[in-house]
């Protein structure tokens, strides 16, 4: 019988995968939404451990893509896209600035700082 993966809480060290850059710039046309939008996720999960409602994944690199999709609870910023266009607005905006100022990343970008002042 093969072990099951467990599910855990969100990594320490949790970083954004090329994976999740290569599904924005596919679904959406936007490399770095990832790094935004990894951005709220990340604050969001940590409101949640603060609060004392820790969300356990098994594949956090998949959990954020499904946050980006909008497959997320009512309270995370993420699926406010579907309500508040123009936070929707502002977030590509962001990525589309990224785009301008940044390279591709390599595999892992720190989501916790967007770097989208440099």
């Amino acid at each position: 019988m093969a072990a099951r993966a467990r599910r855990s809480r969100m990594p320490d060290g949790f970083a954004v995968r090329e994976r999740v850059r290569e599904f924005t710039a596919t679904r959406y046309g936007l490399y770095h939404l990832a790094d935004v939008l990894g951005a709220e996720f990340i604050a969001y999960h940590k409101r949640r451990d603060e609060e004392g409602r820790p969300a356990l994944y098994v594949d956090w690199s998949t959990a954020l893509i499904n946050f980006i999709k909008g497959e997320a609870p009512l309270d995370a910023p993420g699926d406010g896209r579907f309500h508040n266009p123009a936070k929707w607005a502002r977030w590509c905006a962001l990525a589309r600035d990224m785009e301008k100022r940044a390279p591709r990343a390599s595999s892992t970008r720190d989501a916790r700082r967007p770097e989208i002042g440099r």
